[in-house]
C-alpha cells in the first residue's frame, strides 16, 4: 500500500481573490504542480483536471432546486458549478440521504460514484470564558435568550420565529432573541420586520462572529430554533445538540436525520405549533433534561470528526490504492 502524504502548499491564495478565478485559475495550477494524487474539495467545486482523483463534496442543490432563495449572482454561479462538479467528479460525497435522493433525481448519471456521509463536529466542549465574558459586555442579555444560528435569509424562515417570539413577548417572558449568523439573499427584509417588531429592542441581530463567540452563544441559551424550510443537512442544529441545548426545528429536508428524537419538530408554517414548543421546552425541566441527554448520545454515536474522517479515508483507499 502506498503512503499517503499530505500537502500543504506553500502559496497561500488571498480570500479577497474573486471565487471564480480562485477555483477556476489559482487552485488549478497548484493542484498540477504539487502533482497531487486525490483532492477533496469540500465546497461542491470540480476542477477540469484529468490526472488527479477529485473527491467533491455537494452539500445539496437548493440553489438550483429553490432559485429564488439565491441571489442573482448566487443563482448564476451554482447553475455553472453544480453541473460542472457533477460531470468531473470522480465521486461525489453528500451530507445526508435527502440531499443525495435529491441530486440523484437531478442527475441521474451520478448513481453509481455518489455516497451520502453526515458532517462530523469536534464533540469536546470547551468553555471559554474571554468568550463568554465578552458577549455578556457586549450585548443586554442579563435573562436567557432563545438562539438562532445560521445565514440570515429568507430560507431561513426567520419570520415566523419572529412572529411566535412576539407571541411569547405579550405573555409576559422576559427572554430575548438573538440571531447570529453573516447577512446574505433577502436579510433587509428580516430585519425591517423586527425593526417594525413591537419588542425590537429585545431581537438582537449579531452579524458575522467568531468560531468562539458563536459557541459562547450556544452555552449560555436556554433554546435553539431552527425554522429553515430546506436544509442538506443542518449544521446548526447539530452543533446546538453538541451542547445539549434543547432544539425545535421543521420535519423537513434532511434535519430529522441529524435531530432523530433528540429534538421537536413543527411543520414550518403553523406558528403556533412552533410557539407551543416554546413554552413547552421553558416549563419543562425533565423534558429538556430528557432532550439534552439524547443529544448527546446522538452527536457522539453518529456525529464524530472520527467517523467523518474514517469515512472520507475509505473513499481516498478506494479511488486511489485499488485502481
Amino acid at each position: 500500500k502506498r503512503r499517503f502524504q499530505n500537502i500543504f502548499p506553500e502559496r497561500v491564495i488571498s480570500p479577497l481573490m474573486p471565487r471564480f478565478v480562485r477555483e477556476e485559475i489559482s487552485l488549478p495550477k497548484i493542484y498540477k504542480k504539487d502533482k497531487l494524487d486525490v483532492i477533496f474539495e469540500p465546497k461542491g467545486y470540480a476542477p477540469r483536471i484529468k490526472d488527479i482523483k477529485k473527491i467533491v463534496v455537494i452539500h445539496d442543490i437548493i440553489p438550483l432546486k429553490s432559485p429564488e432563495t439565491e441571489s442573482f449572482a448566487a443563482r448564476i454561479y451554482w447553475r455553472y458549478t453544480i453541473p460542472k462538479a457533477v460531470k468531473y467528479a470522480d465521486w461525489i460525497v453528500t451530507v445526508s440521504e435527502w440531499s443525495k435522493k435529491q441530486i440523484i433525481q437531478s442527475f441521474p448519471e451520478v448513481v453509481h460514484k455518489i455516497s451520502a456521509i453526515p458532517t462530523g463536529i469536534d464533540t469536546k466542549i470547551k468553555e471559554d470564558k474571554n468568550a463568554l465574558q465578552k458577549i455578556e459586555k457586549q450585548y443586554p442579555i442579563k435573562e436567557g435568550y432563545i438562539l438562532f444560528v445560521g445565514t440570515i435569509k429568507l430560507r431561513k424562515n426567520i419570520p415566523i420565529l419572529i412572529q411566535a417570539f412576539e407571541y411569547l413577548k405579550d405573555e409576559g417572558y422576559k427572554h430575548k432573541l438573538i440571531l447570529v449568523g453573516r447577512y446574505e439573499f433577502g436579510s433587509k427584509e428580516i430585519i425591517r420586520l423586527a425593526q417594525q417588531s413591537r419588542y425590537k429592542n429585545d431581537i438582537i441581530f449579531t452579524g458575522p462572529v467568531s468560531e468562539r463567540i458563536r459557541d459562547a452563544f450556544y452555552q449560555r441559551a436556554d433554546i435553539f430554533v431552527y425554522p429553515s424550510i430546506e436544509e442538506g443537512f443542518g449544521l446548526p442544529v447539530l452543533e446546538a445538540m453538541k451542547y445539549g441545548i434543547p432544539v425545535i426545528s421543521t420535519g423537513m429536508s434532511a434535519i430529522k436525520e441529524v435531530g432523530n428524537n433528540a429534538i421537536l419538530y413543527f411543520d414550518g408554517k403553523n406558528v403556533n405549533m412552533l410557539l407551543k414548543h416554546i413554552k413547552t421546552l421553558l416549563l419543562n425541566k425533565s423534558l429538556r433534561e430528557k432532550l439534552k441527554i439524547r443529544s448527546y448520545e446522538r452527536v457522539k454515536k453518529f456525529f464524530s470528526l472520527e467517523e467523518f474522517a474514517e469515512n472520507v479515508w475509505k473513499m481516498i483507499e478506494f479511488l486511489i490504492f485499488d485502481d
